[in-house]
């Protein structure tokens, strides 16, 4: 019982932590994107430490209060279709065996995201910026940053594994 309570405790702290990041990006517009994408970093922390049942708890917790909470929706659109959710579907699709199986699937997971992240920016939230557009470009310069994010994610995770970690407990 106080296992679990630990693991709520810890995750309702991640996920304050999330919404304050993602606040930050309401206060400065620029980052919107970064700090979706670095509030999912919490979402990665509590799939390594509790694992998939907590992260998703966690993922839609933070979701619903940045949306309900932030006066700007645009990061919590970027969270919600990409930053945090992201993290789980990395970790379930980096258990197949074929590495250039979940490549592909990440890539097409990206754009799927990436689809509806455009259609609700653009027709939900009206919002007029040259990235949320249908334009080969954009795809194609979204498509070459999460490959950087994937692989830079990556590294930040296995630098939380093998340092951050233990430092921790």
């Amino acid at each position: 019982m106080k296992q679990k309570i630990l693991k709520l405790s810890v995750c309702a702290l991640l996920c304050a932590l999330s919404v304050v990041l993602m606040l930050l990006g309401c206060v400065i517009q620029a980052l919107d994107l970064s700090v979706a994408i670095a509030a999912g970093l919490t979402v990665a922390v509590a799939m390594i430490e509790y694992g998939t049942g907590y992260s998703v708890m966690l993922y839609f917790a933070t979701s619903v209060l940045a949306f309900v909470l932030l006066p700007a929706k645009t990061p919590a659109l970027f969270y919600i279709l990409m930053g945090g959710i992201y993290p789980i579907i990395k970790a379930l699709l980096e258990r197949m065996k074929s590495r250039k199986t979940v490549f592909a699937l990440k890539l097409i997971g990206f754009n799927i995201f990436y689809t509806c992240l455009i259609a609700a920016g653009k027709f939900l939230l009206n919002i007029n910026d040259p990235i949320f557009s249908f334009n080969i470009f954009v795809y194609a310069l979204g498509n070459v940053t999460f490959i950087l994010y994937d692989i830079a994610f990556t590294r930040l995770v296995t630098l939380y594994v093998k340092r951050i970690r233990r430092k921790l407990k």
